[in-house]
């Protein structure tokens, strides 16, 4: 199973609990099946990848290579800036 069949499946009990919720209800509060939501995501390694700068820590030893040259070797083997998806509370 590839790790996006992994995680529908771990979606879908929760998008069937909200459903279950509106069917009783008729109507649902979102907000704590989103939490839910955002948490399996997290535990599943799901992260935003974002566009920043290098850290500065990350240049050291290289001195041989200005930033712009190291950011171009580090985008093309692969290096992407990441930031989780869930912010620890």
């Amino acid at each position: 199973m590839t790790k996006q069949e992994e995680i529908m499946q771990g979606v879908k009990p929760i998008l069937k609990e909200l459903r279950n919720e509106a069917e009783l209800l008729g109507r649902v509060n979102i907000n704590p099946h989103l939490d839910k939501l955002l948490a399996y995501l997290h535990s599943q390694g799901v992260v935003i990848k974002i566009d920043r700068e290098l850290p500065d820590d990350l240049m050291e030893g290289q001195a041989s290579f200005d930033k712009q040259t190291y950011t171009v070797m580090l985008k093309q083997s692969g290096y992407e800036a990441v930031e989780p998806l869930r912010l620890k509370v």
